[in-house]
């Protein structure tokens, strides 16, 4: 029934710079020195990864969902609008931007609600930032990208769906969730919802 507190003392190994010397790194209280082998374990956990960042934004309007019949080879089947975050855009910047290209209209306010993401053979990261509006204005247009239409969800596992669309749009749906995870396990591509 105590406060547990965190203390840190100065090493006793000095280093000098900006014409003061000064601890090289603290050490805890439970130590009687430094662990000498703290600055290599530092350098050798590399906590950076290259990252695609792209972004998906299910417009909604009452029951029924703005989705987006995709003629790219790459990716075909119904989604939802988006694309890549350009070098120095906003997220909110480029969902918002996605959106007008691909169905004409301008969204408003885009919530985001969740991530898809995988790391892909390189060994970097793709990841997708899920969004979601009921506010827009203009006309819906389809665009190079596909034909865009409304849709009751209800109605979608009846349409030629991009490659996981129904899971993906639990995330979109479910509060309770907020990740849809690609791994690669045995050789195969499996997902988890979390």
């Amino acid at each position: 029934f105590g406060t547990t507190v965190s203390m840190q003392r100065p090493c006793i190994k000095w280093r000098q710079g900006f014409g003061e010397e000064r601890p090289s790194r603290m050490c805890s209280p439970l130590t009687d020195g430094c662990d000498e082998n703290r600055d290599t374990e530092e350098k050798n956990m590399d906590r950076t990864q290259a990252v695609t960042l792209t972004n998906m934004c299910m417009v909604y309007n009452g029951r029924q969902v703005l989705v987006l019949e995709k003629a790219d080879d790459d990716w075909r089947g119904i989604t939802f609008p988006g694309g890549h975050v350009e070098k120095d855009e906003s997220f909110a910047d480029s969902v918002i931007r996605e959106v007008l290209e691909e169905t004409g209209l301008t969204i408003v306010s885009p919530q985001l609600c969740g991530i898809k993401d995988w790391i892909r053979e390189d060994g970097s990261r793709y990841m997708v930032l899920l969004y979601r509006t009921n506010r827009f204005e203009g006309e819906l247009r389809s665009s190079s990208e596909g034909r865009a239409f409304w849709a009751a969800p209800e109605d979608l596992p009846h349409e030629n769906l991009s490659p996981d669309f129904m899971d993906v749009l639990k995330v979109f749906l479910d509060d309770t969730l907020s990740e849809f995870y690609y791994y690669l396990q045995d050789g195969q591509w499996h997902h988890t919802l979390q």
